[in-house]
């Protein structure tokens, strides 16, 4: 078996630790050499213990300087590492590395898109001038011949092929990152108290909070004995994120709880 260097560029450590990790740890059990980038990852005792080889990239700001100073920061750890494979994840950095990746002809770029997001799902006035701004640079990052495309929804790979930013060929559907049954195995409902609906999310309007919200107010005054729950963070830097003090009116009358982020 060939050994190759791969290097896996995260957008931040949680994303890591939530979806990633097995990723990482399956390529070096099938014994290729593993880097881990991502903004803080040189520090980060965990992935020392764990024995992979870490590199720093900077936060990727919402300004063209700070789009700038990370594929500054990509350019630089390609040229150091010499990687034969980049996992990119998410659209933001592989819009970032994909850029960068166009002119390093001997490495394999592979892009995990999770979804396509605010930018392609909002109507906005905002989003919709974005989209003409980005679309042609986003074009120019999809279309590299030696990448492979991997999207988690239907919708997300009609957009893509239909708005020519990937070839069909080079697409892969999933359906979704998975779940390590291992760690989340299967327990019988039990019999007695009370039952709870859960919704684990990043608190974005376009995830469904505010109709989750609504749905749990619904069957309370319905008379259902239920929690309702929803286990997630703030997203301060995405344009469709709901603020704390969104969230704290929308579990004022106790219909529904914010657990906040959970690990």
């Amino acid at each position: 078996m060939i050994c190759l260097k791969v290097l896996h560029i995260v957008e931040h450590m949680d994303m890591l630790w939530s979806h990633r990790l097995p990723l990482a740890e399956g390529a070096r059990a099938c014994g290729h050499e593993v880097t881990i980038a991502a903004p803080g990852a040189r520090e980060n005792q965990r992935l020392r213990v764990l024995g992979f080889q870490t590199a720093d990239l900077p936060a990727l700001a919402a300004s063209p300087a700070g789009l700038l100073r990370v594929m500054d920061g990509i350019h630089a750890l390609l040229r150091i590492q010499k990687p034969d494979l980049v996992h990119v994840f998410t659209l933001k950095y592989v819009f970032a590395a994909g850029l960068v990746l166009r002119f390093h002809r001997n490495i394999t770029p592979v892009y995990s898109i999770a979804g396509l997001g605010w930018l392609f799902r909002s109507g906005s006035l905002k989003a919709h001038i974005l989209r003409i701004l980005i679309s042609p640079f986003l074009r120019f990052a999809l279309n590299n011949p030696r990448a492979r495309i991997i999207v988690q929804n239907p919708d997300d790979l009609s957009l893509l092929i239909q708005g020519r930013m990937a070839q069909d060929s080079r697409c892969h559907l999933i359906r979704g990152s998975g779940v390590d049954t291992r760690q989340f195995s299967y327990t019988e409902e039990p019999a007695d108290g009370i039952p709870m609906t859960l919704m684990p999310t990043r608190l974005l309007h376009g995830k469904g909070v505010t109709v989750f919200a609504r749905a749990a107010r619904l069957l309370k005054d319905r008379g259902v004995r239920a929690r309702f729950c929803i286990a997630g963070g703030l997203s301060p830097g995405n344009p469709d994120a709901l603020t704390a003090e969104e969230m704290k009116a929308m579990t004022a009358d106790g219909a529904l709880e914010w657990l906040g982020k959970v690990a």
